[in-house]
């Protein structure tokens, strides 16, 4: 009994990943991603004045999306990548709701701006970016 579980289980666990893996999308441009996971979307800003800080504004471009941020880091190119956990939920007709949720990886590449136009609330800041979440 425990192991038909165990393998109804892990048949489910295999299944829902492999529907996410088919399901993910992403837009880039300068300054600019948008990222499709499930039914949610969400989208990262980035310009960098004329001193080079870099502003990062992250936002869900979905009512059932919600983004968390987690940490903003440099990679070995000094590229900032910002890590943020993106949760979707949903209702349908077949079930009461379920929730999916991705930790989402964006590498930063700011659109150049003599004056800053991305504004939010501060999640997070240093003398070299500051990370807002949109309010």
């Amino acid at each position: 009994m425990q192991i038909s579980r165990f393998i109804l289980f892990i048949s489910l666990f295999i299944l829902a990943c492999s529907f996410s893996l088919m399901s993910k999308d992403v837009e880039i441009e300068k300054g600019n991603v948008i990222y499709f996971f499930e039914s949610g979307k969400m989208q990262c800003s980035s310009e960098i004045n004329s001193e080079g800080h870099t502003f990062v504004l992250y936002q869900s471009l979905s009512k059932n999306t919600r983004v968390e941020f987690n940490s903003i880091k440099r990679n070995p190119k000094k590229e900032f990548v910002l890590t943020a956990l993106m949760l979707v939920e949903a209702e349908t007709e077949l079930c009461a709701g379920w929730v999916n949720m991705q930790e989402v990886n964006i590498g930063i590449d700011p659109k150049p701006v003599e004056k800053v136009t991305l504004s939010g609330k501060i999640v997070y800041k240093n003398d070299l970016i500051t990370v807002m979440n949109a309010v």
